[in-house]
């Protein structure tokens, strides 16, 4: 892809003399001495054009082509959303549609990645993330994908003439491939070149490892290289003559959709339309809240006094009122005549009318007085029959609880 031009090596060969020299001035412990690292993908360039179409995974248009481990990767940022660097490896099995290949690859790897460093080229080191990644190991005819998961893309690209087919998968963004997914993947025209790639340290003694994650070199830098302008016009190619039509091919199969192209400059604002009829009635509201309520109104004035009532029903007697004071002594009697009345006859004798009203009253007094004293002495003998009970009651339990007599429990009881 054109995410991805060719590939360069990159051999630097030092003398091991001028390595220790080196170390032993500066302190390095380690340096790219010895070591050949390749990048796979594009030039890193200057560019604030962006795609937004969720949902697209590309793969490079060449294939890794010697064994090795994948350390870092360098892009130029300039949007605040997440990207992933995949590693993609060929499986065994594959169809045809269409007239294309579709091709089967195995999800090796995902790197995930958001920068909040915009504008600017990110040399990014798995080993030095803020979530640790381990490094990859790499085989021959592995592919490296760039994966945008977000309409928001955050790698810049330019336009690319050469309208090239790389391997292009569009995903459901909210169920992207996952690792160890094998997934079956179309060539299709993908005219775009993105500022980012891959680096690579070779190591060919990992042809046959079945692992995929490695430990990742201590100390190994980035080759320096310089971060480019986006170009505003591409080059000319030489092209011959023409040569003959050759014969028209059988019609293929629908294709998969494409990619998006670049936005077009935006048209010129069309003229206010004629008003629209008028929408129909809504529907009646519901009915409103109760209302505060209000303040209350003036007295009115006095009313006509009514007729009398009729008169009520006669009320009960009403109780004896208190005996009056004893009267002035009588007129003097003759002698006989007291003797007589102070000796009242037999059939007199034993009714109420002989005793006088002052003693019956003084005997009335004395019988409630009795009834009190005797019913506070029967409360007094209640009482003491509830206290011997529950002494009674907490014997038994004591003794049920304790084994014990009741003895001591009585000594502990007379004892509080």
């Amino acid at each position: 892809m054109s995410f991805l031009s060719s590939g360069f090596s990159l051999r630097r060969k030092n003398c091991l003399f001028c390595v220790h020299l080196i170390a032993a001035i500066f302190g390095q412990t380690s340096i790219n001495a010895d070591v050949e690292i390749i990048r796979i993908g594009s030039e890193i360039f200057q560019s604030s054009s962006s795609l937004d179409f969720p949902g697209v995974m590309f793969l490079s248009d060449d294939a890794i082509s010697r064994s090795g481990i994948l350390f870092a990767f360098s892009a130029f940022i300039i949007r605040n959303s997440t990207f992933s660097i995949q590693l993609w490896r060929p499986s065994t099995t594959g169809t045809t549609s269409g007239g294309n290949a579709l091709k089967a690859f195995q999800l090796i790897a995902e790197i995930p990645f958001n920068s909040t460093d915009l504008f600017a080229r990110n040399d990014v080191y798995f080993n030095r993330m803020s979530r640790k990644q381990p490094c990859y190991k790499t085989r021959p005819g592995d592919r490296i994908g760039v994966a945008f998961a977000t309409d928001r893309w955050p790698v810049p690209y330019i336009f690319n003439p050469s309208t090239q087919q790389v391997y292009t998968l569009t995903f459901n963004a909210s169920n992207p491939p996952r690792v160890n997914d094998v997934v079956k993947i179309d060539q299709l025209i993908f005219p775009y070149k993105f500022s980012c790639a891959v680096w690579i340290v070779i190591d060919e003694s990992i042809v046959n490892d079945s692992t995929s994650e490695a430990v990742c070199p201590d100390n190994l830098t980035i080759p320096s290289f310089t971060t480019t302008s986006a170009p505003t016009t591409e080059t000319a190619r030489r092209t011959g003559a023409p040569g003959a039509t050759g014969a028209t091919g059988p019609t293929g199969e629908p294709g998969s959709q494409g990619i998006p192209g670049a936005p077009g400059p935006v048209g010129f604002t069309g003229q206010q339309g004629p008003m629209g009829p008028p929408g129909m009635t809504g529907v009646a509201g519901d009915v409103g809240y109760t209302g505060v309520v209000g303040p209350p109104g003036p007295m009115g004035d006095t009313g006509a006094t009514g007729a009398t009532g009729l008169p009520g029903d006669k009320g009960a007697t009403g109780a004896t009122g208190l005996m009056g004071p004893q009267g002035p002594p009588g007129p003097s009697a003759n002698v006989s005549d007291m003797t007589d009345r102070s000796q009242p006859n037999a059939s007199q004798q034993g009714t109420s009318a002989s005793v006088p009203w002052h003693r019956r009253q003084s005997m009335i007094i004395g019988v409630y007085i009795w009834l009190a004293i005797i019913s506070f002495l029967g409360l007094i003998v209640f009482i003491w029959t509830l206290v011997l009970c529950s002494i009674y009651c907490r014997l038994k339990t004591y003794r049920k609880a304790s084994g014990r007599d009741y003895s001591s429990y009585l000594n502990a009881y007379a004892t509080k």
